[in-house]
């Protein structure tokens, strides 16, 4: 369910209005319509969480007390902690009071731009800015490589019942190389409980990816894709079928699928290890290299030369992992540590109890701020004209 987040208020004075954005790194994202700010006032909030979107009332209960901050969800009320200092969401309000002119409002922007809720078998976050492998690694000089193009934020897997579904959010998907999914490379090794041990595997997709999976996690499937090819293979390298794949710029929301038929369908004691790199189709492996310090079309070890362990090691040797999602209670810097583990061993991230199956959320962009300002300002000029009746 939703959870309370920190978050705070963004003034735009002179116009007294409230815009909304993301501040940092979170899941839960809010958009609301506009108004004017008064005691004891009110307004409509549309609340992305991962993929699951809401509609709700936010009420405030006094203009300093910001204890009191509420979202309506669902037909309950959940408190959410405002606090004044820099937080990871901002709300923004426009409608002044008047709720039934903001709900008919709302209801047509919920119409237009928020999709259907839809239950996942597995949603896990992941930190921004940890897009650096073990906390050294650096991203290529070239311009092309856009900040936060290695950064997962979050991985989804849904399941329609005939086809398994893969959503991965990173922190930017700028086109490189003329591709929407140019610079990116994406694994996810999936374990199934059921398999035998002759049909699973703890080896990386390539030997030269210098990584493992812990034997607990032995995968019997890989996906893995990029914007000029794909691979869908068991443990044993044969070719199970083709993955389909789709990006959305706007979104930052890479979606890949494939068969039930072919990969069953995951559940409780199933796991997943996502691992992100570059790809480049010049190398055999089809993962970008590393060098000591970065050049255009390489990364580095470190971003500058140094005598830390870290820096001095054999960038070939170094695994070829810029992000990967961790599990609980293990930070990402230790786990991709070649100096404390080598090999590096990779964890994978357990399928939870209750999971639902449904396909995924269409992938649409949250309403502009001008889409928001221009409605939030005809339900106040309709609440005007209204009281003047």
């Amino acid at each position: 369910m939703i959870q309370a987040v920190p978050y705070r208020w963004l003034n735009t004075a002179p116009l007294g209005l409230k815009f909304a954005g993301v501040l940092g790194p979170t899941r839960l994202r809010t958009s609301a319509l506009p108004f004017m700010e008064r005691f004891n006032q009110s307004g409509v909030l549309m609340v992305w969480e991962g993929s699951r979107k809401f509609i709700g009332w936010h009420q405030r209960r006094g203009k300093h007390d910001r204890s009191t901050e509420q979202l309506r969800i669902s037909n309950y009320w959940r408190p959410l902690f405002c606090v004044p200092r820099d937080g990871e969401v901002v709300i923004m309000n426009f409608l002044h009071n008047g709720r039934q002119y903001a709900s008919a409002l709302a209801s047509v922007v919920f119409l237009i731009f928020v999709p259907a809720a839809s239950a996942s078998l597995l949603n896990v976050s992941d930190p921004s800015f940890d897009d650096n492998g073990p906390g050294n690694y650096a991203y290529p000089t070239s311009s092309g490589f856009k900040p936060g193009a290695f950064d997962i934020q979050e991985f989804q897997v849904f399941d329609d019942g005939t086809t398994i579904y893969f959503l991965l959010t990173l922190r930017d998907l700028t086109p490189t190389f003329g591709n929407a999914l140019g610079a990116q490379l994406v694994d996810v090794y999936l374990h199934d409980p059921n398999a035998t041990a002759a049909n699973s595997t703890t080896s990386a997709a390539f030997p030269g990816r210098n990584y493992q999976i812990a034997a607990a996690d032995a995968w019997s499937r890989l996906v893995e894709v990029q914007g000029f090819g794909q691979r869908y293979v068991d443990a044993n390298g044969n070719t199970l079928g083709t993955v389909a794949i789709s990006v959305s710029a706007a979104t930052n929301i890479v979606m890949f699928s494939v068969p039930a038929a072919t990969l069953g369908h995951p559940g409780p004691g199933w796991d997943a290890v996502v691992v992100l790199t570059g790809q480049d189709g010049f190398n055999p492996d089809l993962a970008r290299s590393f060098t000591s310090t970065p050049s255009a079309f390489t990364f580095g070890v470190c971003a500058t030369a140094s005598a830390d362990p870290h820096c001095t090691a054999d960038p070939a040797s170094v695994p070829r992992i810029m992000d990967t999602i961790a599990p609980t209670g293990t930070a990402q810097s230790n786990e991709l540590d070649y100096t404390l583990h080598s090999p590096v061993v990779l964890v994978g991230v357990p399928f939870p109890e209750g999971g639902t199956m449904g396909a995924p959320p269409g992938i649409v962009p949250a309403p502009s701020t001008l889409a928001l300002v221009l409605l939030g300002l005809l339900a106040f000029g309709v609440a005007r004209l209204h009281k003047r009746m």
